[in-house]
């Protein structure tokens, strides 16, 4: 048995889960888990910078890919955000959930390390280096200490999510 501080989460014998069953949870957590982080965008986008970076970013694939030619100084919420918005939180959700046996056992911990995680390997690498984003160093600073903010709480609300639908 282990100690209620164990640092890795078992799934084992016959508490197995079915891997359709894993996905099918962590999808409709990561989903949770974007419905919680999206006010926390909205919040920071109308008091501390102009356009949500969710949108700017999907603005500016539409244009690098020839899908929509028209320049945006501040895309808003557009209905291509909110769908890349929710396929993107619904796809970590279920990476979530496939690694969920090797993070933290605590769900705030791993859902910190998560969204931290998802933060660091987005905004401060994947996206600059295709052009779609500043870099942190180059960033807004109030922009990115909301999106990191908004970051922790989808990780925390997904984890928490993931385990609730697990119940």
């Amino acid at each position: 048995m282990e100690q209620p501080g164990a640092i890795v989460y078992r799934i084992t014998g016959a508490n197995e889960e079915s891997l359709p069953s894993k996905l099918a949870r962590g999808a409709l957590a990561g989903l949770l888990g974007t419905a919680a982080m999206t006010p926390v965008i909205g919040l920071g986008a109308i008091g501390w910078w102009k356009g949500p970076s969710p949108a700017e970013i999907t603005a500016n694939i539409q244009q690098k890919t020839g899908v929509d030619e028209t320049p945006r100084n501040d895309p808003g919420f557009t209905p291509q955000w909110l769908a890349a918005h929710l396929s993107f939180g619904t796809g970590w959700g279920v990476a979530f959930a496939l690694a969920r046996p090797w993070l933290p056992a605590s769900n705030v911990a791993a859902g910190l390390l998560w969204g931290g995680a998802i933060w660091a390997i987005n905004y401060g690498m994947v996206l600059p280096a295709l052009g779609l984003y500043p870099s942190p160093a180059a960033d807004n600073k109030e922009r990115m200490v909301a999106m990191m903010v908004a970051h922790a709480v989808y990780g925390t609300a997904l984890a928490g999510a993931t385990a609730k639908l697990r119940e």
